[in-house]
């Protein structure tokens, strides 16, 4: 298992100050997709930076490791060693392929990017700016937790695609429904906010962090 806490305990990591940070960062970009009108395509370009964000800050996690396991972890079907090159190739690995996943995603964003406005960019740009403060003061809680404990490198690594898969996968079927209404809006963002909120205190719980 991921974490060993009890269910009162894992409930607990969706009323914490991150959590309530964190939605308050899905809210900013909400209500900033109301107020603009967006459709459902304006929105993916915010939770891309989202995702890039939660990248960045998982691969700054992996790199400051001091104790930690590669158990079950492998690469060209051998094991990972437990040093510091294991750890230092992992991030590396990590940090190419993922990088590379929203590399092809911002390609596919850029397509559309020409009938941005002045207001949809400094929207964009201001609702990335309050997702990676949450961020930032998540990492923060995790890097101490981090180094009190031994990690296991691969769950480390697996983690911000567990979370940013989901957030996706329901925007992106809004998109395809062409649920550009508010009503659809509000119900796609908030079904792209639940799997956040959801891997948030998963996270959390399995670093033990507060």
């Amino acid at each position: 298992m991921l974490y060993s806490r009890s269910s009162n305990s894992f409930s607990g990591y969706f009323a914490d100050d991150s959590a309530k940070s964190l939605l308050a960062s899905n809210g900013i970009a909400l209500a900033l997709g109301l107020i603009l009108r967006w459709d459902l395509y304006y929105l993916m370009c915010v939770y891309w930076f989202q995702s890039v964000i939660i990248g960045y800050y998982n691969f700054r996690r992996m790199r400051a490791l001091r104790n930690f396991s590669t158990s079950g972890l492998t690469m060209n079907e051998r094991p990972v060693p437990g040093n510091e090159e294991g750890k230092r190739s992992t991030a590396n690995f990590f940090a190419l392929h993922y990088g590379f996943f929203h590399l092809s995603y911002l390609i596919f964003l850029l397509q559309k990017a020409a009938g941005f406005g002045r207001a949809d960019y400094f929207a964009i740009a201001a609702a990335a700016f309050a997702f990676q403060r949450n961020h930032s003061f998540s990492f923060s809680c995790h890097l101490e937790k981090d180094l009190q404990r031994k990690a296991n490198l691969g769950s480390m690594m697996l983690f911000p695609y567990l979370r940013v898969v989901p957030m996706h996968l329901m925007i992106g079927l809004g998109t395809e429904l062409g649920a550009s209404s508010a009503a659809g809006i509000i119900l796609f963002a908030g079904l792209k906010t639940g799997p956040d909120l959801l891997m948030h205190a998963v996270e959390h719980a399995w670093t033990g962090g507060k």
